[in-house]
């Protein structure tokens, strides 16, 4: 039986077949593996991964929270549930913008205990404060909820790799600077080690590190870390999720508009990061 999307329901053709979470992309929806991965996860908390995501009942009542949202699943998420996808511009946020539109993970702008579930992927990198920001997403989630993260990580590794250290308002370099996201702009602070999830504990979080691989659905082995504010944790339905699955999905329509959308939008940032980095390197030589 061919692969099937678990986020529209196509089944066929998968593009850009390359090891790592990054790739496989559906080729009706551009989802990626870690695109599907994620929405594995989530259905399986949820009790949904008997439908693609767009098939998912709709929930206003649930509030989900996803910093720097990329992808297909968002347009879907944000049809199904109470969406809040900020982007983080920090002058916008400065002059009070709206923190549906604009937020800071080292200091949201809601309450306590405002969200159902908070996922952040591939984004923690790149928090200059990051423990600032794991605990703002403690605090606004709500008892019992959820924090799903995936970052840079690697679990034979002990220690975090740390690229740039953080004094007060300054940054100091330890390696040439790493860029990434954002279209290829977006400063690495950090790549992580094991010691995070015994970061995420002492912060309150009850932690499980899982590494999926669902070929029906071409995911590739992935990582991911599902926190809950709770004392424990139980990952038993995402196991037997994960051993039930083989579902044949109706798929959704052709999302070419939204293929050419992310095309133009992401491939066109790393095209104009790439001129800034070439001029940046010739003034070094040059000035």
């Amino acid at each position: 039986m061919k692969p099937q999307c678990n986020i529209c329901g196509h089944q066929g053709e998968f593009l850009n077949p390359v090891p790592g979470s990054e790739g496989w992309h559906c080729s009706n929806c551009s989802s990626s593996s870690r695109h599907r991965m994620l929405m594995f996860v989530l259905g399986s908390l949820l009790g949904l991964n008997d439908l693609p995501l767009y098939l998912w009942p709709q929930n206003k009542n649930q509030k989900i929270l996803e910093p720097c949202a990329r992808g297909p699943q968002a347009l879907f998420l944000k049809e199904k549930f109470d969406f809040y996808a900020p982007e983080f511009d920090l002058e916008k946020i400065k002059t009070g913008a709206d923190p549906r539109k604009y937020a800071d993970l080292q200091a949201l702008a809601f309450e306590d205990e405002t969200f159902d579930i908070i996922i952040a992927s591939e984004v923690f990198e790149h928090v200059r404060e990051d423990v600032k920001g794991f605990r703002e997403v403690y605090r606004t989630l709500k008892t019992g909820g959820t924090f799903l993260l995936t970052v840079p990580y690697d679990h034979q590794r002990e220690k975090t790799n740390v690229f740039v250290k953080v004094d007060g308002d300054q940054d100091i370099y330890l390696v040439p600077p790493r860029y990434h996201g954002g279209g290829g702009s977006t400063l690495a602070y950090r790549e992580y080690g094991r010691d995070l999830l015994g970061l995420l504990n002492s912060l309150g979080f009850a932690v499980g590190y899982i590494e999926p691989a669902l070929p029906c659905f071409q995911i590739y082995k992935s990582k991911i870390m599902i926190c809950q504010k709770s004392s424990y944790l139980d990952l038993g339905n995402i196991y037997s999720s994960e051993n039930a699955s083989g579902s044949v999905f109706r798929p959704l329509g052709p999302l070419w508009l939204f293929r050419l959308f992310v095309l133009f939008k992401y491939n066109l940032k790393s095209l104009f990061h790439f001129f800034r980095e070439v001029k940046r390197k010739i003034t070094c030589f040059c000035p």
